[in-house]
C-alpha cells in the first residue's frame, strides 16, 4: 500500500490505485494461496472409498461365517471412521480455496454426505450381520453371490475413477443387478424355499437386502457426484 501511495499521489488517480490493488489481492489468492486440499482430494477421496470397501468385504466375509472376528468388524468400522472424518475436513477445506465453482462446491459437499450416508449404512449392515442365520447359504447363495460382486466392482471402478478420473468402459448396473436378485427371490420365496427358516431369520434377511441396496444406490450416486465436479467449470 505504501508503494502504491507513493506511485499514486494525487487524489483523481485513487480509484486506479484501489482497482489495481483489488486485482493485485484476486490475483495473489489464486497464484499464491496454498491449495493444499484440492491437490489431495483425489488421494483423500480414493483412500475414502478403500477403506469403505474394505469393510464391505469383511461384512460380505463374515456373513457366511459361523464365527465372525467380531473385533475385527469393528476395527475395519472405526478405520472407516476415521478416514471417512479426515476426507470430509479436507473436502471442506478444498470447498473455501479459490478455485473452485458454486456447483462444484456444493457437489463435493453433497458428496460429502452420501459417504456419510454409505458410512451410516455399513454400520447397520454391521448389526444385521451380527444376527444372521444363513438364510443365504441355501440355493439362493449363487445369486446373492452375484449381488455381492456387483457391490464390490462399484466399490473398485469408484476408486479408480476417484484417483485417477478413469471411467471403465461400461460401469457396473447395480439397478438392474438388484431388480433380477429380488425376482429370483420372489420366485424361490414362491416355492417355500425358505419355510424352513424362522421369521426373525426372513426378517433380518431382507434388513440385509434393504441395506445393500441403499449402498449400491448411494456408490451410483457417488460416482454421478465425482463426475459432476470433473466436468463443471
Amino acid at each position: 500500500m505504501l508503494i502504491l501511495s507513493t506511485a499514486f499521489p494525487h487524489a483523481w488517480q485513487s480509484r486506479a490505485e484501489r482497482f489495481f490493488d483489488t486485482f493485485l489481492g484476486i490475483a495473489v489468492s489464486f497464484l499464491v494461496w496454498p491449495n493444499f486440499a484440492r491437490k489431495t482430494l483425489r488421494t483423500s477421496i480414493g483412500d475414502l472409498v478403500a477403506a469403505q470397501h474394505q469393510h464391505f468385504r469383511r461384512l460380505r466375509q463374515a456373513y457366511f461365517s459361523d464365527s465372525p472376528d467380531t473385533p475385527s468388524l469393528l476395527s475395519g468400522r472405526l478405520r472407516a471412521r476415521e478416514i471417512l472424518d479426515a476426507c470430509a475436513e479436507k473436502c471442506t477445506d478444498a470447498a473455501i480455496e479459490p478455485g473452485l465453482i458454486s456447483g462444484q462446491r456444493q457437489e463435493l459437499m453433497n458428496l460429502v454426505d452420501v459417504f456419510t450416508k454409505t458410512h451410516r449404512i455399513l454400520t447397520a449392515l454391521a448389526s444385521v450381520v451380527g444376527k444372521s442365520t444363513g438364510v443365504f447359504k441355501g440355493n439362493i447363495r449363487p445369486e446373492f453371490e452375484g449381488l455381492m460382486d456387483m457391490v464390490d466392482a462399484q466399490f473398485s471402478q469408484l476408486e479408480i475413477y476417484a484417483r485417477t478420473g478413469s471411467e471403465p468402459e461400461e460401469n457396473p448396473d447395480f439397478k438392474t443387478c438388484f431388480n433380477r436378485f429380488m425376482v429370483c427371490l420372489g420366485s424361490m420365496r414362491t416355492q417355500g424355499e425358505f419355510d424352513r427358516f424362522p421369521l426373525d431369520s426372513r426378517n433380518n434377511a431382507s434388513s440385509f437386502n434393504l441395506q445393500i441396496n441403499r449402498i449400491g444406490t448411494g456408490l451410483e450416486q457417488a460416482r454421478v457426484g465425482l463426475k459432476a465436479i470433473r466436468e463443471t467449470r
